[in-house]
């Protein structure tokens, strides 16, 4: 799906926001930890987390997606899912996106390579959820995703809603059975 004129939108954004001082342009919510060794990681994401200190066994996760030109850190403190997930009793999951595999920061639902069942961007945020799950005793029955504004707009919404919620749905089925995602 090709919307016209996004692409000029989005690096007028990323322009606007390179002109932003570095202590803006660079904020950090220290909340949100870094995790890796979550897999294989063929979509070459990086995997940030929060687990509210108190959070019980069988918590659900939910799984946040920012959007173009957004990381997980920025979308976090606009957002506020930190204090969310403290509130609510959930544990947060924010699969970020590097510019290396997308200058712009956008996740790459329109590639059939990241999009697909079981690889690439897809297969990667697959298995944060179940390193998430397994290292906090999250149900992974009750993993929700939500969408950043961003994705949506360059036809990633189509990908994320056929793709993510079937592949959570076999990852809970899967960990129940305790089998591997191949």
């Amino acid at each position: 799906m090709n919307i016209p004129g996004l692409h000029q939108t989005i690096t007028r954004l990323s322009a606007l926001r390179s002109r932003l001082p570095v202590h803006l342009r660079e904020q950090v919510d220290q909340r949100l930890v870094e995790f890796t060794g979550f897999g294989s990681n063929p979509g070459d994401l990086l995997a940030r987390s929060y687990v509210p200190q108190d959070l019980g066994a069988d918590a659900p996760l939910v799984v946040v997606l920012h959007g173009c030109t957004q990381s997980a850190s920025s979308y976090n403190l606009g957002a506020g899912w930190t204090s969310a997930a403290d509130e609510n009793g959930f544990a947060l999951l924010f699969p970020e996106q590097q510019r290396a595999n997308n200058p712009n920061l956008c996740f790459n639902w329109f590639s059939p390579a990241d999009a697909g069942r079981g690889r690439g961007e897809a297969l990667s945020i697959i298995q944060m959820v179940q390193d998430l799950c397994a290292k906090h005793a999250l149900d992974p029955q009750r993993v929700h995703q939500l969408l950043g504004r961003g994705d949506a707009d360059v036809g990633g919404e189509q990908g994320v809603l056929d793709v993510l919620p079937r592949l959570l749905v076999e990852v809970a089925a899967r960990e129940q059975r305790q089998q591997p995602l191949s």
